[in-house]
């Protein structure tokens, strides 16, 4: 037992890490020694409520306990055990609690002595209703805290120490964003350092960071001090202090009569107006730094933090450009500062939001992060004109700064008038915001896209197997179809059975690793696409390799149409044969098979019907790859895993396993099931608004011949049949050929490729058919099993 610590204070430590340290009377103290979780809480609740019920406490502390006599017991022996390890009696027990005589927490000190949170690093999520009070608590203390250094603030702008001022509320806002007037003591801040274009910029990343994303709205002082700045044309401060002393500006004699290096009136005019709106590198600059502290960036990269200083610095040394620009014209002497630590700056963000992007690509994204990330980058790239331009007009009179300024202005005149042109399109921002959303949904697809190659002998036959055990499948869902459709339900009704009977039979499939034949080219285009965009056609090791590749691709679509179709049809078959066997008549009536037969004529509209089935098929895919993406974006998973109820029914092991089973399936999963909802609506959806929709899909087409033959009494003439499967194959090329086109042409848009070298892909595929048409159809006989 640790010896008692007569005469002296125990100081408890609960903000940052919790510790104890005994300490004199003086406070000095020694080596703090660390608290347990709930032993840390227990402290904090006595320090911040006082005097607590014993009960309550233990409730609290022990939710798992099944009576309140279990709990008790368990808080006496913790009790016991923190006054043996203190040496110190920290708790006066009773039937309430509350914190001995000597007892020093650093909650209790005016101000705070530090801005770390409440408990730092401990999760209470375990602890109902102790989580949910300590949450409260840790908002509380922010508060008191955000007001300490608020009110540090103010005594530094009292002090004239503006930019230290500046600094600490850029610290707040990092900690605490929703503070608003700390958001209006840094507008103050800014206009009385007399730059209005940074106070602005202030109140708009209040808006978005604040007010958009919590859906607030900004204060009527915050709204007053706003109106005043934007009145304040010449930059006048709130009680004429040091904004007052900014120069009103005006046109300086060098761009009054024209030096030598401009030359023409086009470009003396073009260097008037970006000396009228010279604030535009600053309000750019601001904008980047309150874009790139937003949270969403912060949580899209765990380690961004270390390049926030990179987007703090910019604004300041946009303001030091900026200040010596301004220097330069008044006294018209050539600018000595060219920028080049502003550009360090601005391709230091720039690297920092390339890094987000590619992690994107594994994380996942959403259209806000996008939109994010795209805002940046084109301001950072204006940043960048605006700084050459301005260096070369008024830097020294060479040849060399003339042309730089001129071709500067050409390529920035050029961007602002393609910019006016899009202005008002939709389409143009929906497909720059929107993709790398799509790369990423068509990334997730590239993966899955990879299992549906065969490589090896072993790869083949897995494929046969598993396209073998969906024809089984495929011919039972067809029977289902069937009899829900002689139920003659009223059309919701109807195309409801129908969407469950779709979509729980291809979740199935899914679920139980089988192949569906058509599901393949979907999935192989975005891989496809993948290998496309790094080909280079004068490499002949590269264009063999996608040669290999288009040959198993080739091969595996065929093992699994022929494991679709040459199952689903016998088994269709067999079931026919014996339901009518045991119900002693047909399974299927004779006007339903000659309806079956008639869908499957090419000349009437299977083939538009399945081109229907094609374009869901890649709608399929990219929701897949949309919910795969989700799921990881948002760690479903985890989330899942930290259930109370699902961690208290199967234990924490269990739910985690189930978290990481339906986050990896969850895209699967949500893709198949309305892809068999939209199979199963459209021709009810056709017959409500008088269009002739339907769907096709060549292995439901291949069951519906073997039902329909059944229905026959195989009393079918040859021609018949074998125009059926004419039928059937058609139906399969255009269900195939749909979703491919498409797949491909959006995995290409999205990842920007431009592949021109298709004639030469198509020219050494033909050869290696020609040479070894056995590559097409079966895996090579050297390929290794394993």
């Amino acid at each position: 037992m640790a010896a008692r610590i007569d005469g002296a204070h125990i100081h408890i430590q609960l903000l940052g890490r919790p510790c104890w340290r005994p300490g004199s009377e003086a406070g000095a103290l020694t080596a703090g020694q660390a608290l347990a979780p709930r032993d840390a809480a227990l402290l904090a609740l006595l320090a911040l409520d006082g005097s607590v019920a014993r009960d309550r406490v233990a409730a609290w502390l022990w939710p798992e306990s099944t009576d309140q006599a279990r709990a008790n017991l368990s808080l006496r022996q913790r009790l016991f055990k923190l006054r043996r390890d203190c040496g110190h009696a920290l708790i006066e027990t009773g039937h309430t609690l509350q914190l001995a005589t000597g007892v020093v927490v650093d909650l209790h000190q005016q101000p705070l002595a530090t801005d770390e949170p409440l408990l730092a690093g401990l999760d209470f999520s375990e602890f109902e209703a102790l989580g949910a009070w300590v949450d409260a608590a840790r908002q509380g203390i922010g508060r008191r805290q955000a007001d300490a250094l608020a009110g540090e603030a103010a005594s530094l702008e009292a002090q004239g120490r503006l930019a230290a001022a500046m600094l600490l509320c850029e610290r707040i806002l990092a900690r605490w964003p929703a503070t608003e007037h700390v958001w209006r003591r840094l507008m103050r801040l800014h206009w009385l350092r007399a730059d209005r274009a940074a106070a602005i910029a202030c109140f708009e990343r209040f808006e978005l960071q604040v007010c958009r994303e919590w859906g607030l709205r900004p204060s009527s002082e915050t709204l007053d001090l706003l109106a005043r700045i934007e009145f304040d044309e010449a930059g006048a401060s709130l009680d004429g202090g040091p904004g007052a002393l900014r120069e009103s500006a005006p046109l300086p004699d060098s761009l009054q009569h024209p030096p030598r290096l401009i030359g023409r009136d086009a470009e003396l005019t073009a260097l008037a107006q970006a000396w009228a709106q010279r604030q535009a590198v600053l309000l750019l600059a601001h904008r980047v730094s309150g874009l790139g502290v937003d949270g969403e960036l912060l949580r899209a990269a765990a380690d961004f933090d270390a390049n926030t200083p990179s987007f703090m610095a910019l604004s300041a040394e946009a303001l030091d450009f900026v200040s010596q620009f301004r220097t330069a014209l008044a006294t018209q002497t050539p600018l000595t500062d060219d920028g080049s630590h502003l550009q360090v700056i601005v391709a230091q963000c720039e690297d920092a939001l390339g890094r987000i992007r590619r992690r994107a690509l594994s994380t996942g994204t959403s259209l806000y992060l996008s939109y994010l990330l795209t805002r940046s980058e084109q301001n950072l790239a204006r940043i960048r004109e605006l700084t050459v331009i301005l260096a070369a007009s008024h830097g020294s009179e060479t040849d060399d700064s003339a042309d730089t300024a001129i071709n500067a202005w050409v390529a920035f005149a050029r961007a602002a008038f393609l910019a006016e042109n899009r202005r008002n399109s939709l389409r143009h921002y929906l497909s720059e915001l929107s993709r790398l959303l799509a790369v990423r949904v068509t990334e997730n697809a590239a993966r899955s896209g990879e299992h549906y190659i065969c490589e090896s002998s072993a790869d083949y036959r897995h494929m046969w197997l598993s396209a073998g055990g969906a024809g089984v499948l495929i011919g039972l869902m067809a029977l289902l179809k069937i009899k829900a459709a002689a139920l003659h339900a009223p059309p919701l009704i109807e195309a409801f059975l129908f969407s469950m009977i779709y979509g729980g039979g291809f979740v199935l499939i899914y679920l139980l690793g089988m192949t569906v034949a058509t599901k393949q080219p979907a999935m192989t285009a975005q891989t496809l696409a993948g290998m496309l965009g790094d080909l280079r056609a004068t490499r002949n090791a590269e264009l063999e390799r996608m040669v290999d590749v288009a040959a198993a691709v080739s091969r595996s679509q065929l093992a699994a149409i022929a494991g679709n179709v040459l199952v689903a049809l016998p088994v269709a078959i067999a079931v026919g044969v014996g339901l009518g066997y045991w119900h002693g008549e047909p399974a299927v009536p004779l006007g339903k098979a000659a309806h079956l037969l008639d869908d499957l004529d090419p000349l009437s509209w299977a083939i538009p019907h399945a081109a229907i089935a094609g374009f869901y098929l890649f709608l399929s895919g990219l929701i897949t790859g949309y919910f795969d993406n989700r799921a990881s974006y948002d760690d479903v998973g985890p989330r899942i895993g930290r259930l109370r109820w699902l961690r208290r029914l199967v234990g924490s092991n269990g739910a985690q396993r189930i978290g990481r089973y339906i986050s990896e399936r969850m895209g699967g999963i949500m893709g198949n099931f309305l892809f068999g909802c939209m199979l199963g609506s459209t021709g009810i959806l056709g017959s409500l608004v008088g269009l002739p929709l339907d769907i096709r899909h060549i292995a439901f087409a291949s069951a519906n011949l073997g039902y329909a033959l059944t229905g026959f009494d195989f009393a079918l003439p040859i021609q018949a049949a074998l125009w059926a499967l004419l039928g059937i194959a058609a139906i399969g090329f255009t269900n195939l050929a749909v979703s491919f086109a498409l797949a491909l042409r959006t995995a290409l848009g999205a990842r920007r490729v431009q592949f021109n070298h298709w004639g030469t892909l198509l020219s050494a595929i033909w050869r290696r058919f020609r040479s070894n048409p056995r590559d097409f159809l079966l895996p090579p006989r050297n390929a290794s099993g394993g």
